[in-house]
Formats: C-alpha cells, structure tokens, sequence
C-alpha cells in the first residue's frame, strides 16, 4: 500500500484533481481543477528551471519576481479550470490570464494553490479509487 500512496503518477496528475475554496456569494461550490507542482510535472518543473535560470547566480532573487514567476508558472502548469470562482462579487470566467490576475491580485490564493498542488494523496490511485466511489 505505501507504493501505492508515495509513487509518482504522472497520469493522475496531468488528469488534475477538484479542490475547494469554498462557496461564493450565490452559495455555489468554487471548484479548482488542479495538477501537481511534484515531479509528476515535467511542464510546471520546466518552467520554473527557465524562469529562475537567470537569477542562479544572485544571493536572492527579489519577492515581487519570485511571486510573477511562481503565479506564471501555476496560472500556465497547474491550474487546468474552475469553477464558479467569484470576486468581489462577480463571475471570473477561467482562462490563464485570468488566474495568473488572480494569483498576483492574491498572494494567499497562490500559496494556498501551491500547498494544494504539493498534497500527494491528490495525486495517487487511493484518491483516485475514493473520486470513483463518491
């Protein structure tokens, strides 16, 4: 069983799984369809090696370029679609613009993304087994 729970699934990953925030205003589910930032996610792990290549040689890289690079990276590799997600009373509608707007507008929002997308018991076949009986 923990073969089954610690393994890589690059297939479970790239078929993303529901989270929650929470419901909006209209008492609806807000719903994340989201991958792994793991090494389950070669596109999420390319881009972050090609966004940050330029800054390998400083003691640190700047919070407001680590939040642009991180909120592109999650906005193009991880995020796949929503839901009902709503601000400030209105609809936002999915599209990558739109969560990467989202993902600078909030910088809770993107890290609670990014813990999201780090849980591996989204991302094995037990979860996937629980998803089919519910």
């Amino acid at each position: 069983m923990i073969d089954t729970i610690f393994r890589d699934n690059t297939k479970l990953s790239a078929a993303g799984a529901w989270i929650s925030p929470g419901y909006n205003s209209k008492g609806k589910e807000m719903r994340i369809r989201i991958g792994s930032t793991d090494s389950d996610n070669p596109k999420y792990q390319n881009m972050i090696e090609k966004s940050t290549r330029a800054y390998r040689h400083f003691k640190s890289v700047p919070d407001d370029v680590v939040h642009k690079t991180m909120a592109k990276a999650i906005s193009e590799t991880v995020i796949y679609e929503w839901e009902n997600i709503e601000d400030n009373g209105a609809i936002v509608k999915y599209a990558k613009k739109n969560v990467y707007d989202m993902l600078l507008k909030y910088p809770k929002f993107l890290h609670w993304i990014i813990q999201q997308s780090e849980r591996d018991d989204l991302f094995n076949d037990v979860s996937l087994e629980d998803d089919v009986k519910n």
